[in-house]
């Protein structure tokens, strides 16, 4: 529960990349998304709320990024520097813990309660987590002038355990995107898995798109016949 103490006590501060500080743009204190998200195969549709906001955590500048849908809590806690994960939890709508993760070096440790899991598990040091790849893309990708970017993740493979899946991202294209609230000129960013694994076994693709003009914010992600999420209401200061 330690991450629930820090949330009470912490304010927002500046919230900033290296990459974005070059172009002079200082990012909002505060971002506040309210997103709908669709489920096709579980025809689900619901709700899902994110804040992202910048604190000091062990001496280290980090970020905070908080997501909530009907039934589950998502807490992680990053380094603002390069959206290197410290530490992963999720509850469920009774506040009890569903799943954790800690970061530390090229260490994991995965603690899963109610499926009696507490492993450990050798990363990459580009390791990161999934619902910090919206911040991960914007600063690392839209900001930075690349052309792709390559990482891993760790991924709850069942039948095969937890594994590190590499992946590649790129921006595509620009297209524009309609949504509920309007119309937006967006990059295209896609993801996919890379190596043999994404050659021969996982070949989905996934896409994001962010808008073009300041602050470069999350509109919209598709995977084909599978989910959506996209952005009703986008709030920062």
């Amino acid at each position: 529960m330690k991450i629930i103490k820090i949330l009470i006590l912490c304010m927002p501060g500046i919230f900033s990349s290296q990459a974005a500080e070059k172009s002079g743009f200082i990012k909002p204190k505060y971002e506040a998304y309210t997103l709908l998200y669709r489920n096709v195969a579980e025809n689900k549709t619901c709700e899902w709320k994110w804040t992202i906001f910048d604190t000091t955590y062990n001496r280290q500048q980090v970020t905070i990024f908080k997501s909530f849908d009907d039934n589950l809590h998502s807490i992680l806690l990053f380094q603002k520097k390069d959206c290197t994960p410290l530490l992963f939890q999720q509850y469920d709508k009774t506040s009890r813990l569903v799943e954790e993760i800690e970061y530390s070096n090229n260490k994991a440790r995965i603690t899963i309660p109610n499926r009696s899991i507490n492993k450990h598990l050798s990363i990459k040091r580009n390791t990161f987590n999934l619902i910090s790849f919206p911040i991960l893309f914007r600063t690392q990708l839209i900001t930075s002038g690349r052309e792709s970017l390559s990482f891993s993740r760790i991924v709850d493979a069942r039948n095969w355990g937890f594994i590190v899946i590499d992946f590649e991202a790129k921006i595509i294209g620009e297209e524009t995107v309609k949504t509920a609230t309007g119309s937006y000129d967006c990059y295209k960013i896609e993801l996919k898995v890379s190596g043999p694994i994404g050659r021969f076994f996982w070949r989905k693709k996934y896409y994001y798109y962010f808008t073009k003009q300041l602050p470069w914010f999350f509109v919209k992600y598709f995977s084909q016949g599978e989910e959506s999420i996209e952005t009703l209401r986008y709030e920062y200061h």
